[in-house]
């Protein structure tokens, strides 16, 4: 009994840890569990979330990438300063992409060539809040468009927009992770990086 116990433990241990937070938060204080709060809690982490989905990939492949919070500062950065001077809002969305794309390949690269994941994410996170602080020259940046805030500030049929490309991109992703290639071989290289190098169709 004790073995199956530690077994399902094992297995769901985060998500019974999750269940029993969720009971005691709902009991102590009763206005805990409402529609209202909750989709605050959901906005809020709505945020940080797919950041979270992306770097799953990273810890599970044995690596760490503490660069995120850089990545999202230039590339937020760099879209906002392209919607304020009049730029197309695709254009801001898809500049913000390229950078995370080209400073995701740039790290990759990196690692790589043997160079150890921690310092190589550290500088660039150095590098990139430095840039940042250039572009803004570390003053808050104003007159954004509306057509740009619906992304972090608009509803579609009642949910905020946030919840809803999180829920998108944890959907693409877990779908990656599970059901593609990439996702098997980012639990090989995470399980045993030599085994790893056998062909695809070996596991």
């Amino acid at each position: 009994m004790t073995k199956k116990i530690s077994v399902v433990f094992n297995k769901f241990g985060v998500e019974l840890v999750f269940i029993v937070m969720f009971i005691v938060a709902s009991i102590v204080a009763p206005k805990f569990c409402t529609v209202s709060n909750l989709m605050s809690v959901l906005r809020q982490v709505s945020i940080t979330a797919p950041i979270a989905f992306g770097m799953t990939f990273v810890i599970i492949n044995g690596n760490i990438d503490i660069s995120v919070g850089g990545i999202v500062g230039l590339s937020s950065m760099v879209a906002i300063w392209l919607n304020v001077n009049g730029y197309p809002m695709v254009l801001s969305i898809l500049s913000a992409f390229a950078i995370g794309a080209i400073v995701g390949i740039i790290n990759a690269y990196n690692v790589y060539t043997g160079l150890a994941p921690y310092i190589v994410t550290m500088c660039t996170n150095l590098i990139l809040r430095g840039l940042c602080n250039l572009m803004t020259n570390g003053q808050p940046v104003f007159g954004i468009r509306d057509d740009y805030k619906i992304w972090g500030q608009g509803y579609v049929a009642g949910l905020s927009v946030p919840i809803i490309i999180a829920a998108v991109v944890y959907i693409i992703l877990w779908f990656v992770l599970h059901h593609t290639t990439v996702g098997r071989s980012t639990y090989a290289v995470g399980g045993n990086r030599e085994a790893a190098r056998y062909p695809v169709s070996a596991y």
